[in-house]
């Protein structure tokens, strides 16, 4: 008789929970959803607020793929993305392996290497504008102590084909996560 009471008692406590969620998760539907069936939507023609109402049509995204420019963005999308994340597990990988070991200041090192967590990818970006940049205090500090002649001269690092100053915001944000997540396994592992 008691297992019979105690299963009605989870049963009720089950939809309890899904009747508190319900709310929530009727916002989450209906925004993100609603928001992509719209962008299918609009992608497929049907935008009468803009004059626009040829659905189903796919001219759109005929137009969209036989553009060069897509491609192109495609490409350097996925180049930014492998190389920045390959370059964040290698470097995460080596801070994690480097916070297990026993050192002098390592509580310090602790709280530096998160730092990057709790700066936006903004001022990240500005950040690397101000030290790498021509005009930047890197390349100020290497005319005043006389390794190039104008700040000009110092080497495009922000502005290259390659992206490298892009790839090195990105690295610089997502390293501390690799870490921290690598981190937390080498913890639960022990020696």
């Amino acid at each position: 008789m008691s297992n019979t009471h105690e299963l009605a008692r989870l049963r009720r406590e089950k939809r309890l929970m899904w009747l508190q969620l319900m709310p929530v998760m009727i916002v989450l539907v209906v925004l993100f959803g609603g928001a992509l069936v719209l962008g299918v939507a609009q992608s497929l023609g049907f935008a009468p607020w803009f004059g626009v109402n040829t659905f189903p049509d796919f001219t759109y995204f005929g137009a969209l793929w036989g553009g060069a420019s897509f491609w192109t963005s495609l490409w350097l999308t996925l180049y930014y993305a492998i190389v920045s994340t390959v370059l964040s597990l290698i470097f995460g990988i080596l801070l994690a392996l480097a916070l297990v070991r026993k050192f002098p200041s390592k509580t310090l090192y602790k709280y530096l290497y998160k730092l990057p967590l709790m700066i936006p990818y903004t001022v990240g970006i500005a950040l690397a504008v101000i030290m790498l940049g021509n005009g930047g205090m890197l390349s100020r500090l290497m005319a005043f102590v006389g390794m190039i002649d104008d700040p000009s001269q110092f080497p495009q690092i922000l502005k290259t084909h390659m992206g490298w100053g892009i790839i090195a915001v990105y690295v610089w944000k997502q390293t501390p996560f690799v870490a921290l997540t690598i981190y937390a396994v080498l913890l639960g592992v022990g020696r």
